[in-house]
């Protein structure tokens, strides 16, 4: 593990799309239904996930790990993710009926 970024924190674009498609994906097939594979050349290892959230955890510790971004902002943009896709689905919703 590399030592925190030397710079301030704001929340990542990286964590607040990767939320909204987690969240996205899950309205879609269900919650704990995801069947996504995905394979790295890097490492040459494949991952399965059965839940967005599952995925979506990995996405954050990666991004913490790699000194990219502290818990923090990774949290913060994690919620305005889920927020602004809430938002989005709410306000479709909403516009259906008119």
């Amino acid at each position: 593990m590399r030592p925190a970024p030397l710079y301030p924190e704001n929340p990542g674009g990286h964590g607040c799309v990767s939320s909204a498609v987690a969240e996205i994906l899950e309205e879609l097939v269900g919650r704990g239904r995801l069947d996504l594979e995905i394979r790295s050349d890097v490492t040459d290892a494949t991952r399965h996930y059965d839940d967005a959230d599952a995925w979506l955890d990995d996405v954050v510790d990666a991004r913490i790990r790699l000194a990219i971004h502290v818990r923090d902002g990774m949290d913060d943009a994690r919620e305005i993710g889920c927020g602004v896709t809430g938002a989005v689905a709410d306000s479709e919703s909403g516009s259906a009926h008119r």
